[in-house]
This record gives C-alpha cells, sequence and structure tokens, in this order.
C-alpha cells in the first residue's frame, strides 16, 4: 500500500526576491530518485499528464545511472529534464537548488521518492540497514524539505511516498505509539527518537525487542 501525503505550502512562507516573477514562471516539477521503479514511472505519469504543464526533472545520485531512463523516455516522445542528485549529501542538495531557482525562481512540486530497499534475501547486518536507510529515507528527504522550502512557489506542494508500514504502529511496542501521539511532541522528539532507534540497532537485534514488536527492516 502507498501513502502519499500532499502538504500545500503558504505562500508568505516564501519571501525570496525571485518570487516577484514567479507567476510567470515555467512550472517544475522535481521527482527525487527517479531513475527506476515507482519513481521513474511518476515522472513518465507527469510528462503525460494534461493537468501538469511544465518541466519534469529525472534525478538519480549517479549521473550514468540518470541519463540511461532520460534516453528511454526520449524514445517514447517523452521529454525529461535530468539533473544529478544526492539527497544524503546538503551540497548536492544546495548545488540542485542553485540550478532551479536560477532557471525557474523556484518549485511547483517536490515528490520525495528517494529511498533504501532491502529485501529478506539480503544478509545486510541491521545497524548497516538501518544507518543507510536513516541516512537517506529520514535525514536525506529532511534536508531536502528544509532546503527547498523556502523555494517552494505560491499552492506548490511537497509531496512524501512511503510504504503502508508508516501507518501501522501496531508493529511498535506500546512505549514508541505513545511518545509519537503524546501532547508534547516536537520535532526534537523525533530527532531523539531516530537517535535512540540507532543506537539501539548498533547494541541488540531488535526483533521483539526495544522498538519492533514482530518485524525487522528488511520485512517492510
Amino acid at each position: 500500500m502507498l501513502c502519499i501525503d500532499f502538504v500545500l505550502i503558504n505562500s508568505k512562507l516564501c519571501n525570496d526576491h525571485h518570487l516577484i516573477y514567479l507567476a510567470a514562471a515555467k512550472k517544475v516539477s522535481i521527482v527525487t530518485g527517479s531513475n527506476r521503479g515507482l519513481g521513474l514511472e511518476i515522472v513518465s505519469q507527469l510528462l503525460q499528464s494534461e493537468k501538469f504543464q511544465g518541466d519534469v526533472y529525472l534525478t538519480s545520485h549517479m549521473t550514468d545511472k540518470g541519463r540511461e531512463p532520460v534516453k528511454t523516455l526520449e524514445q517514447y516522445g517523452l521529454n525529461p529534464c535530468f539533473h544529478e542528485l544526492d539527497i544524503t549529501q546538503p551540497g548536492s542538495i544546495r548545488m540542485f537548488e542553485e540550478h532551479i531557482v536560477s532557471k525557474y525562481g523556484g518549485v511547483d512540486i517536490i515528490i520525495n521518492n528517494a529511498a533504501v530497499t532491502y529485501t529478506k534475501e539480503e544478509k545486510v547486518p541491521l545497524f548497516q540497514q538501518a544507518n543507510l536507510s536513516m541516512g537517506t529515507d529520514f535525514k536525506g528527504t529532511l534536508n531536502m524539505c528544509r532546503i527547498f522550502w523556502p523555494r517552494i512557489k505560491p499552492h506548490g506542494r511537497i509531496v512524501l511516498l512511503t510504504n503502508g508500514y508508516i501507518a501501522n504502529k501496531n508493529i511498535l511496542v506500546s512505549k514508541i505509539p505513545e511518545r509519537l501521539n503524546g501532547a508534547d511532541f516536537t520535532f526534537h522528539t523525533l530527532i531523539t527518537l531516530m537517535d535512540e532507534y540507532m543506537y539501539e540497532s548498533s547494541t541488540t537485534w531488535l526483533e521483539g525487542k526495544l522498538w519492533l514488536a514482530r518485524i525487522t527492516l528488511s520485512d517492510c
């Protein structure tokens, strides 16, 4: 099951001087991690959509892996733009931001699709899985949103893609949902929880213990 959250951005948050001419600027959308799979299909659908008339950026953390799907789409008469983007590196995000701002003044749609995926068959230690997943899925996506937030055009959107496990709090031991749903929950609380998870994943096998009631990361 795919959960998609649409977040409408208040135009008052966008106070950059580039926004003066945004009404006349060409529309642009960005799909992270879109050189294959779902991300590539989203790029294809956006390019064929009558509702979105603008440039669509296919991005990949490696240029050669991004150029190949661009050529494939071009064979079907579609014309995506390409830019290298590694969301685990703030410097890479900044370079892409500068490119987008200089060419479009801002961005209309960002679809955060980039993520790390493991299968049950992969014999990767839990801490290594957690470290790579946290660096991309959480910190990378967070940095992408933080850096591009001021660049969102009025009525623009940031879209977050997750798998169905994100809504299934029954897989967590009781103390975690209680903290997530607490009245005093803040962004700092979330960061603290992620740090705790990283520490615990490096010291114990989590299945049925400190965090997850029934599954491990590779089950997601």
